[in-house]
């Protein structure tokens, strides 16, 4: 059974993924500093969930140790990306179709 500190990692991992993803979608359209920034800020999301060292896991309190709850924020994670996406999507074409909508955005 996990702990409270390991439900709210997990609701942080998934709060990071989705919003890294939705930076993903705005920074279009991309260009190599964009590019750059996504596995930058990856790499320091990395060091603060698994380093126990200077603004590590222990600054943030973060306990990622129970797999099972990690997987299902990663699976909430790729769900939300996926509804994201689609919404992206539809909305893009949505968009494209009516310049008035367009306009309005």
């Amino acid at each position: 059974m996990a702990t409270a500190g390991q439900h709210s990692t997990a609701a942080v991992v998934t709060l990071y993924l989705v919003a890294t993803w939705v930076l993903m979608l705005v920074a279009r359209p991309l260009a190599l500093w964009k590019v750059a920034m996504v596995p930058a800020s990856l790499a320091a999301f990395s060091y603060a969930l698994l380093s126990p060292w200077i603004f590590g896991k222990v600054f943030w309190d973060l306990d990622a140790s129970d797999h099972a709850t990690m997987l299902v924020a990663l699976i909430v994670a790729a769900a939300g990306m996926v509804l994201l996406m689609i919404s992206w999507m539809v909305l893009d074409r949505r968009c494209a179709a009516s310049p008035e909508a367009a306009a309005a955005s």
